[in-house]
């Protein structure tokens, strides 16, 4: 739900910004954006009915979403058979392969992010040598898992403890002690939902656990800290950029201005990720000139560099994914102090 909701937020953004210049211009007319909304409940099945309804129902050439991997692996054997634009969001690896043509992932996956946030982790804090991961046991978690493991590894980190848990899980007391044991420096929980990840953080601090709690992934520090405890949240690290802070853009300050104007405070520092979803697609769709799926598809492998609110920005990935459809963005690093992110670095992904 926080990261669905993030995404949502972040499209209105965009679409009341096209819509209040006119509308979007394709050939010498223009368009109003309009957006159906559906809730995939991020589980599979109703991923699948869901992609069903927009395709045959409301006749939709475009998908935004979904946000995490089990229910875009559900629907993309749909939308690839009826040529559908799928712009998406999921960390696992077979998301973005040759024969999904029609599937672009505009998001950064645990390959990518961990590839900035792990060598910063061993140079920040040298002393740390043993990770535990925890992650849900789907194609989501099972995915993650395999990237945090590989650059763990490759950052000289021991992985001393590793096991999945069911989506819906409350009660982490159980697999918690048994991670405690195996003595961890730090507990990645990259693949872990939001309110998971802070439920983590909250009862394994409970257990005694001092040390520290790493994430991929964007966090609400106001979310995170409510449910997790103030002071357990404290040195808490993860992918999320403070927007108020060091490395914001000309494009960043103005998409928290029209944030505030839209939504009220306070603001989501889980939602500017999303932005690059209908921004790149209205780039797409008025270069191109059309809304057809296939001459968008072209377009997006076209078109070297395109214009964010993260500065210019490009689809990778041919070496590592066999196809060009991987958004290239900046890796983010952030610390919690008192409740608030203070950000640490920034850095560019290496990816062919």
């Amino acid at each position: 739900a926080t990261w669905g909701l993030a995404a949502q937020k972040a499209i209105i953004v965009k679409q009341k910004e096209v819509n209040a210049r006119g509308g979007l211009k394709v050939g010498g007319d223009r368009y109003k954006i309009e957006i159906v909304w559906e809730d995939d409940k991020a589980t599979a099945s109703t991923a699948r009915m869901a992609a069903e309804k927009l395709i045959n129902r409301d006749k939709v050439a475009i998908i935004l979403g979904p946000i995490i991997s089990a229910p875009v692996l559900a629907i993309q054997p749909v939308t690839e058979a009826n040529k559908i634009l799928l712009l998406t969001n999921s960390y696992a690896k077979e998301v973005l392969v040759p024969d999904k043509p029609y599937s672009f992932r505009m998001l950064l996956t645990s390959n990518e992010i961990l590839q900035g946030m792990y060598p910063w982790m061993n140079k920040t804090y040298p002393a740390a040598q043993k990770v535990a991961f925890i992650e849900p046991n789907d194609a989501s978690g099972w995915s993650i898992e395999k990237d945090c493991r590989r650059i763990a590894e490759q950052n000289r980190f021991q992985v001393a403890f590793s096991q999945f848990y069911e989506r819906g899980t409350t009660d982490f007391y159980p697999l918690l002690n048994k991670l405690i044991v195996q003595k961890p420096d730090f507990i990645d929980y990259t693949g872990a939902p939001p309110g998971d990840q802070a439920l983590i953080t909250k009862q394994v601090r409970e257990l005694g656990f001092k040390g520290k709690t790493f994430s991929g992934t964007t966090v609400d520090p106001l979310v995170f800290c409510k449910i997790a405890g103030l002071p357990n949240t404290e040195g808490h690290i993860s992918n999320t950029h403070d927007l108020l802070g060091a490395y914001t853009t000309e494009g960043q300050k103005k998409y928290y201005e029209d944030y505030i104007a839209i939504h009220g405070g306070p603001f989501d520092p889980v939602t500017p990720k999303y932005h690059v979803f209908l921004d790149v697609l209205v780039q797409a769709v008025e270069k191109a000139g059309s809304i057809d799926p296939t001459r968008l598809k072209e377009t997006l492998e076209k078109i070297e560099e395109w214009e964010t609110i993260f500065g210019p920005t490009k689809f990778g990935g041919k070496e590592y994914y066999g196809i060009k459809h991987q958004v290239i963005t900046p890796v983010y690093v952030s610390e919690l102090v008192g409740g608030k992110l203070i950000n640490r670095g920034t850095m560019m992904p290496v990816l062919p």
